[in-house]
């Protein structure tokens, strides 16, 4: 193993031999209850019954702060509710959506997922926010918070240490084109999870698939809580290990049907009643049941991998061109900064993020007001030891009790990986990737500062799964109109790609100047990129709407789009 994978290994995505938990599993007897529903018939009254987790309940008249009822929801009090249960406006909004405990099982086992509390802060586009696409951001580790994105040059303020020395608006807010929503992991952030009702505590350890499954279930509350956005197109946004995570969100909501599938390795009737309740919306008169991963892309049809690790371990082991702005033994994320850089900006971001009241302008509500904030309302949450000064922050919301911290912008306890489920360092994540580029178009910066994770090494590692992949090409050749030349061309074996696709083209711009964050180094190229790029897969899609999933082109667009960013 070359110095640099073992230094990615130790340093980026987790240790696989960590001594994680034992698993406390048992052979799957009896169908989890949660599944009720999910096969399509009914008890004669609602043909479309989808079961009760997470759909939206209707609360009291004058409902402010979304404690209202068995909303599962705690925002600051400057979001009010309709009495059906939905936001009132698309506005600056801030909380928690609590994830029940279900069963799913894995390879047979049966499993339950922890009680988790998902952080989420939404920004709605400076204008007509009801028109523009919703860009779910998120970073990776695992373990690690969405701080990095949410702090650094996207949101409309920044807490980037090298344009701040607290909080300072944005020179170009990515909210100029999208609504944005942020979310960090469960466990990570200011995410946390609590006992279930027999006081057990569920591990923090990374079970990928159950990870994902938490971030689409918060996706979709969100928006069926939001029903002004709820079939807009949405991005994916998922930064390192985030790559990962976004492929298995959009495998399983592409390939939703495999939930509740006896033959499949992950199943999770929980997660499929609430994909289920969507779709319905989504595709009116199927009642969510067959539709077409193409109709699924119509709105979930565009993922955004900022230097993405999708593809496992071959990937950190591939070739990657050193640049010339390398200096001596500094860090591999940013190799034109000292050793340490990035944990060195993510560790002051958390500082700041500590502070209430810079927290506040970032969020653009009053934290203070959330009620799932405060220590009363967090009683028993585990697994998230403090490493920093929550000085400020204990003043403010409350003394926490052992075991847990307000924000964490790394936990531990989460890289450890749970056992047994899917390992994301293995070779055959790359075939997962491809199915689902095969139907979603995909952009993947290239940022030639990172000696981590390396977009260049993505060709030759597809290109050796050779029952999928023909051959694979990372083309750098200029073309007209375009600044920033890179795209990565995959000409799939006949018959193996999802809907008859045969090749692929992914958007891949080259950043000279820009590590691992690109949003650090070249956040306004990258949202212009992002804007051609997302503008040009509307167009190619209006004039030729049987395009998705046609495999021609990797830049086709969403029919669901009410409008491209301008």
């Amino acid at each position: 193993m070359s110095p640099v994978g073992s230094f990615a290994l130790s340093l980026l995505m987790v240790c696989v031999a960590c001594g994680g938990h034992e698993p406390q599993d048992a052979p799957v007897d009896d169908e989890p209850a949660a599944s009720s529903g999910s096969t399509g018939e009914t008890d004669g009254v609602d043909a479309c019954a989808h079961g009760d987790v997470g759909a939206v309940v209707p609360v009291a008249e004058g409902c402010c702060g979304c404690l209202c009822g068995q909303t599962g929801w705690s925002c600051a009090t400057e979001t009010c509710l309709e009495p059906d249960g939905t936001a009132a406006a698309l506005a600056p909004e801030a909380g928690f959506f609590e994830l029940e405990s279900h069963e799913y099982a894995w390879a047979g086992v049966a499993r339950r997922s922890a009680r988790s509390r998902v952080w989420y802060s939404f920004w709605p586009a400076a204008s007509a926010p009801q028109s523009r696409p919703l860009v779910l951001l998120f970073n990776g580790g695992p373990g690690a918070s969405t701080g990095l994105l949410f702090g650094s040059n996207t949101g409309p303020y920044t807490l980037d240490p090298l344009r701040t020395d607290a909080v300072a608006a944005t020179d170009l807010p990515w909210t100029e084109h999208f609504n944005l929503l942020y979310v960090d992991a469960p466990g990570t952030g200011f995410s946390y999870d609590l006992p279930l009702s027999d006081g057990s505590q569920v591990p923090l350890a990374i079970d990928p698939d159950r990870d994902a499954s938490a971030f689409v279930s918060v996706l979709l509350r969100f928006l069926a809580r939001h029903p002004a956005i709820q079939y807009n197109p949405v991005l994916l946004l998922g930064e390192s290990y985030g790559g990962t995570r976004g492929t298995l969100m959009l495998q399983q909501l592409l390939e939703y049907e495999t939930l509740v599938d006896d033959r499949s390795v992950y199943r999770n009737p929980s997660l499929y009643q609430e994909i289920e309740r969507h779709l319905e919306g989504l595709a009116p008169g199927t009642c969510g049941r067959g539709v077409s991963r193409e109709q699924v892309a119509a709105q979930f049809g565009h993922f955004v991998t900022v230097q993405g690790f999708v593809a496992g371990l071959p990937q950190l082991l591939g070739e990657k061109p050193p640049s010339p702005l390398c200096v001596p033994d500094g860090d591999p994320y940013h190799c034109n900064r000292p050793l340490d850089f990035i944990w060195s900006v993510n560790e002051e971001i958390g500082a700041r993020l500590r502070r209430p009241d810079l927290l506040g302008t970032m969020l653009g509500v009053d934290p203070t007001s959330i009620a799932w904030m405060h220590a009363e309302a967090r009683q028993g949450a585990y697994g998230r030891e403090a490493s920093a000064d929550e000085g400020e922050m204990i003043a403010v919301f409350g003394q926490l009790d052992p075991g847990d911290a307000y924000y964490m912008p790394m936990n531990p306890a989460v890289q450890t990986s749970l056992g047994p489920s899917r390992d994301y360092l293995a070779e055959d994540m790359a075939d997962v990737f491809l199915r689902v580029a095969a139907t979603v178009d995909t952009f993947m910066t290239d940022a030639r500062l990172d000696m981590v994770v390396a977009t260049t090494a993505l060709a030759p590692v597809l290109e050796a799964r050779t029952h999928a992949v023909r051959w694979a090409m990372h083309d750098e050749d200029p073309r007209e109109g375009v600044e920033r030349p890179g795209w990565l061309r995959i000409d799939y074996v006949p018959g193996w790609a999802p809907g008859g696709v045969s090749t692929r083209e992914l958007r891949t711009p080259r950043y000279d100047a820009a590590g691992h964050v690109v949003t650090l180094d070249e956040p306004e190229s990258l949202l212009l990129d992002l804007v051609e790029w997302f503008e040009a897969a509307a167009t190619s899609t209006r004039s030729d709407p049987a395009r998705r999933g046609s495999g021609r082109s990797s830049t086709t667009a969403s029919p669901a789009a009410a409008s491209a960013p301008t």
